[in-house]
């Protein structure tokens, strides 16, 4: 009797768990797995395609008016003479202007003239003329800027590039350490992009893009710029 009351109840458990869907193995089994997390880093080496270049004219004079005006015609030769390389209007476009009092803190707060920046940013589309344009310009009178930052106009192809290095990298850590304990993994399970970047190259300024004595600017080299990917990947094992 206590034997056929115990196959009773255990095949009304058994009934119990099959009507819910639950296995009674499922129920019983312990989760076993695992993980393991790695993160990766790709980067690729680029040439810079596009450059820009910050420069202009400041000037100081008592009258504000005549510090304006001055300003005004000397920057009207600075931008003549980079237009002469055949750089379009719409990439030269005006970055500061400014007109402040000057001061004299020891003497009453007494307003002693007026100082004028003006400067603009002029995008180079053929690496070549970069420093042409900062020669170009100083000539002209340019007094203030001259910095060329170097850049890439589309990072998007060398960022993928960059992020298969990382997914590849992920990957070989997850190899190692997954052989190192003994276990066997799958295809990721997980894949977060954690950042990616690069860092224009800057060169020079005014003072540093000299003219020698023959009036021939100092060569500009852009170098390469590095575009990186950075991800964290889970395998489960």
């Amino acid at each position: 009797m206590k034997r056929i009351t115990a196959s009773i109840l255990t095949l009304a458990c058994a009934g119990i768990l099959t009507a819910s869907g639950i296995s009674p193995a499922t129920v019983m089994a312990a989760d076993t797995s695992g993980k393991i997390t790695v993160s990766g880093n790709g980067a690729v080496k680029a040439k810079p395609d596009i450059a820009y270049i910050s420069i202009g004219y400041t000037n100081q004079n008592n009258d504000p008016k005549a510090a304006q005006a001055q300003n005004s015609a000397q920057m009207d030769r600075i931008i003549t003479a980079i237009k002469s390389l055949g750089i379009a209007d719409k990439d030269i476009q005006t970055s500061q202007f400014s007109i402040y009092p000057q001061t004299d803190y020891n003497n009453g707060n007494k307003i002693t003239g007026f100082t004028v920046i003006n400067m603009v940013r002029v995008t180079v589309r053929k690496m070549d003329q970069a420093g042409d344009v900062v020669d170009q310009a100083i000539s002209a009178g340019a007094n203030a800027g001259g910095d060329i930052q170097f850049n890439i106009a589309d990072p998007s192809p060398y960022y993928e590039q960059a992020m298969d290095l990382a997914i590849q990298n992920a990957a070989s850590k997850a190899a190692a350490i997954a052989k190192s304990i003994d276990v066997s993994i799958g295809k990721p399970s997980e894949i977060t992009e954690l950042s990616g970047s690069y860092t224009p190259a800057v060169y020079g300024n005014v003072n540093a893009v000299a003219m020698d004595s023959a009036g021939v600017g100092m060569p500009v080299q852009s170098g390469d710029l590095t575009v990186s990917a950075d991800i964290q990947v889970v395998y489960l094992y």
